[in-house]
């Protein structure tokens, strides 16, 4: 940042770029630093990081994998001093905690076929215009906001879309894999 607080144009785009990641930051975050009271300390830190090398940051990419990055590692410092102030017995404890939720996140979800089938029939199941902003939003890899800018829609009414939207999606498939 500069000198006198302010922000430079450049670490103001970054600013605007990283609130439209907050909620993937801050659910990074609990994934590696396993408890809620840490989560604003931590996302807080990684956007302080973003900011400051906004320079740096290629805006045209997806940014997910390089905030994820960062957010893991600023978590585990997180942890690590968390942890430290536990009692012996809780620090094992602790140790597992973590150490189940950071292997969550490595691992490659595996999907079965039938929960393929069943994902396609419930997104023909969707409106149009849910199915429309779901492709936009994780298959194009637009942020709500740039949706937003292209259609004319207000921020918060997509969030609302998109909510109702992967609700209906993991109820419809909920049910049609337990067959009903």
């Amino acid at each position: 940042m500069q000198s006198d607080n302010t922000l430079s144009p450049e670490q103001a785009h970054a600013s605007q770029v990283f609130l439209e990641h907050h909620l993937y930051v801050q659910r990074i975050a609990l994934l590696f630093a396993p408890i809620d009271s840490l989560n604003g300390d931590i996302v807080n830190e990684v956007f302080l990081r973003f900011v400051e090398n906004a320079s740096k940051w290629d805006y045209n990419r997806d940014l997910r994998p390089l905030l994820k990055k960062m957010t893991k590692h600023v978590a585990l410092g997180f942890w690590r001093d968390h942890v430290k102030s536990l009692p012996e017995s809780l620090k094992r404890i602790a140790t597992q905690l973590q150490q189940r939720s950071s292997t969550m996140a490595e691992e490659p979800t595996t999907v079965s076929d039938e929960e393929v089938l069943a994902l396609q029939l419930c997104m023909k199941r969707l409106s149009v215009e849910q199915r429309d902003l779901l492709q936009e939003f994780y298959y194009s890899g637009k942020t709500t906001v740039q949706i937003a800018q292209e259609t004319g829609q207000n921020v918060n009414t997509l969030y609302s879309i998109l909510s109702r939207a992967r609700n209906a999606l993991r109820e419809c498939i909920l049910n049609v894999i337990k067959g009903k």
